[in-house]
């Protein structure tokens, strides 16, 4: 494979006005490996620039002999009588030097825990059309694959704070678990006023399915529940239909029957809004778990002969599983979808796609190594562990709302993680990044460019990292589909093959992304990309904020200086000399994936290979 070396590494010396040298608790906490990093890389520094003097001082003999052979060659055309004498009596002349444009200088072989050697890391391994130039990067690249269309489970949202003939006037009141039993409970007056019940035990027993209305707790086998009233503001998604196609916990095909009973005995709690969302709003939710047998709540004091009006009914007892509900608004769906970069619908059939691809991945490999299937709670959690990616538990729609209902994350966003720490260490920031190449790698396998990877859509729970919102990610297209009379006319849906495909190139797409993140052939927008390619340039991005606290650069512009110094070879030695501490083997790999063309960047399972990543030393996040 031909190989066109990254452009001349110029000389300067600019430093970089970005970084921060105020923090004072990283220094203190981390001053030796600052000082050890720092002479380190000093040495690394001084070396490369006396193997660039050694590469000057022979290019200067090569230019000597150059000119001393067009002088002996001048001499001889100079002299007609003598041309026999200088070919039969003279030593032949030397053979012409090769020219050593686009030859890859020698590596100085530094860097420390190296288990395999640098010259692997010069240029992509497996970037596709890499033997041509770029002009001819057109020739290999096709538009992007369409998703399958989404299949949605029909649903019917119950709202606790208005009058409907579902719910009637009041309030809907749902029972859930109590943590222990000297818990009290919050209720509201219709005044609005607070006021505080204790827990007591109901004169009925758990069998009876009426309770008195001045009970705050009923028991059912034997665990206490609170009757909690819904808040303003809060509803109720009740699944009604599920799709006879999907089966939205596993993505495989299931038999109508056999689950429209089972569906119909579960719902969403929709409670607090967690955050906005371009369509709609993220909120917390709680899985609901229809009782078998509904309670009645009713004053059983009272001597009036028609309780009916007084009579309040309890269908649904909370569980203790958590989820987040990203409710998007069918009416803005429809305004605002081709205008905006982000696609709802986009998102939810890229999430059954990659749901499907990692059931079937999962299935194959239990096959292969003779497992008995899980269940599909397990292995719905199983698979979004394994390959750090979350998955939807549920795709609800009805006439105002779609419902994208996933697991909720107790961390929260690696970005709310990272601010609250300034900047990671060395080894935490290599935990992080591990997980973050696991979920790239699940994504390229797949065939699936995500084009807005940053820290707001990386979530955290229980020590693991996730990738979030799918919305202007791609179906990666293949070689083969450069054939295809029918390409791009119908949707495809995943289809395991054994031996993977050569993925193409991706037509240019309008730019989409956060800035800071964005790859140059993005930004620009002139020249067909890599999709996994892309991804990783965030990764690096991602890496280097994690690292240092601050973003490398403003805009990935050659307008931005510290961008350009950075993609043309300068990154070590900007951040050695503005001593933000970090070891020469972050600074290699950083650099090895900034370079400005896509074609000298690490490939991904060469970035899993480097010898940063691969280092023992990490740290789990407490």
């Amino acid at each position: 494979m031909s190989y066109t070396s990254p452009p001349q590494r110029q000389d300067v010396n600019i430093r970089l006005h970005y970084l921060r040298q105020d923090d004072e608790e990283y220094i203190t906490n981390n001053q030796g490996i600052i000082i050890d990093n720092a002479k380190r890389a000093s040495r690394y520094l001084r070396r490369e620039r006396l193997r660039q003097q050694r590469m000057l001082h022979l290019d200067e003999q090569h230019r000597l002999m150059e000119w001393m052979e067009q002088q002996r060659a001048h001499y001889y055309q100079s002299q007609p009588g003598e041309e026999m004498f200088a070919t039969s009596s003279q030593p032949p002349l030397p053979p012409p030097i090769p020219s050593r444009v686009g030859a890859a200088a020698p590596i100085s072989p530094l860097l420390v825990n190296t288990p395999i050697p640098i010259i692997n890391f010069r240029t992509n391994s497996d970037f596709p059309a890499s033997t041509l130039p770029p002009s001819h990067w057109i020739t290999h690249a096709l538009p992007p694959l369409p998703f399958e269309d989404a299949k949605y489970s029909n649903c019917v949202t119950l709202r606790g704070d208005i009058g409907d003939e579902v719910v009637g006037s009041k309030r809907i009141k749902i029972l859930v678990p109590c943590m222990s039993d000297k818990e009290c409970l919050v209720d509201e007056d219709d005044d609005g006023s607070n006021k505080i019940q204790k827990a007591t035990t109901p004169s009925t027993s758990s069998s009876s399915s009426v309770v008195d209305s001045s009970a705050s707790c009923v028991y059912i086998d034997g665990v206490k529940y609170s009757i909690q009233t819904m808040n303003e503001g809060e509803g109720i998604v009740v699944v009604t239909q599920q799709h006879a196609a999907t089966t939205p916990a596993t993505g495989t095909a299931g038999d109508d029957s056999d689950n429209t009973n089972d569906k119909s005995q579960r719902a969403y709690w929709l409670q607090s809004k967690l955050h906005n969302a371009i369509y709609g709003q993220v909120r917390q939710g709680t899985v609901l778990q229809r009782l078998e047998e509904p309670i009645v709540i009713k004053n059983l004091t009272s001597t009036m002969s028609n309780h009916s009006q007084n009579e309040e009914i309890v269908e649904w007892m909370a569980t203790s599983t958590s989820v987040a509900i990203k409710q998007m608004s069918w009416d803005t769906i429809i305004s605002q979808r081709g205008k905006l970069a982000e696609d709802p619908i986009t998102e939810v059939a890229a999430m059954q796609y990659l749901q499907e691809f990692v059931g079937s991945e999962l299935q194959r490999q239990q096959e292969q190594q003779h497992l008995q299937l899980p269940m599909v709670a397990e292995s719905t959690i199983n698979e979004q562990q394994q390959h750090h990616i979350m998955m939807p538990l549920d795709l609800l729609s009805d006439d105002e709302y779609l419902y994208s209902i996933t697991p909720f994350c107790t961390g929260g966003r690696l970005l709310d993680v990272l601010e609250n720490k300034s900047r990671f260490s060395e080894p935490e920031a290599r935990y992080w990044m591990r997980q973050i190449l696991m979920g790239l790698s699940c994504l390229k396998k797949a065939g699936v460019a995500h084009r807005d990877m940053s820290p707001e859509n990386l979530m955290v729970h229980e020590g693991n990292v996730y990738i979030i919102d799918m919305g202007m990610s791609l179906r990666i297209p293949s070689l083969q589909n450069m054939n295809d009379a029918n390409y791009g006319m119908q949707r495809h849906h995943y289809d395991h093959h054994p031996h993977p495909q050569q993925r193409s190139l991706i037509l240019p797409q309008s730019p989409c992304g956060k800035w800071y993140y964005l790859s140059p052939e993005v930004c620009l927008s002139e020249q067909p990309f890599d999709g996994p390619a892309v991804d990783l340039w965030a990764a690096g991005v991602i890496l280097f904020i994690m690292l240092t606290g601050l973003p490398p650069w403003e805009e990935p512009k050659m307008s931005d200086e510290n961008f350009r110094l950075m993609t043309t070879g300068h990154l070590m030695r900007l951040l050695t000399e503005r001593r933000v501490g970090l070891s020469v083997d972050v600074m290699d790999l950083l650099q090895r994936m900034f370079w400005y063309d896509p074609a000298d960047r690490l490939s991904l399972e060469q970035v899993c290979a480097h010898p940063w990543i691969t280092h023992e030393k990490y740290n789990i996040p407490s």
